[in-house]
């Protein structure tokens, strides 16, 4: 019948069971390559995808954006994660000093889309 037979309960056992294996892989493989953005960003999206647990989700997707040549989308990720957790305040800061880092002759880093979320956040905070 597969997985959608399975009781939710046990589907969720299930998740949990595949993360923790999933999680002690990404480590080892972290512990050979510190500095490689994809592992940080996949714990963050087992978080996030499987858990539906931005507030764990949030700090991988920080790490992940830390590291040279990260993706530029793991960092308005995390600040989206801040935001779905309430601190406002710190995405908005978070997203300028993003603006101020990203490059501008590179589509890639969607420098307008932060823009647009910092005003969204400076209205929303009444700055």
């Amino acid at each position: 019948g597969g997985f959608d037979v399975v009781p939710e309960s046990r589907q969720k056992e299930i998740d949990r069971e595949q993360a923790e294996q999933a999680f002690a892989q990404l480590r080892r493989a972290v512990e050979f390559h510190p500095d490689h953005p994809l592992l940080y960003l996949e714990i963050g999206q087992i978080y996030l995808n499987r858990f539906d647990d931005a507030g764990q989700a949030a700090p991988w997707f920080l790490r992940a954006s830390e590291q040279p040549g990260a993706p530029y989308h793991a960092a308005r990720i995390y600040a989206e994660l801040l935001r779905r957790q309430g601190k406002n305040a710190e995405a908005l800061e978070f997203l300028k000093d993003l603006y101020q880092r990203l490059p501008d002759d590179d589509p890639l880093a969607h420098k307008p889309i932060v823009l647009e979320r910092i005003h969204e956040l400076e209205q929303q905070l009444n700055r």
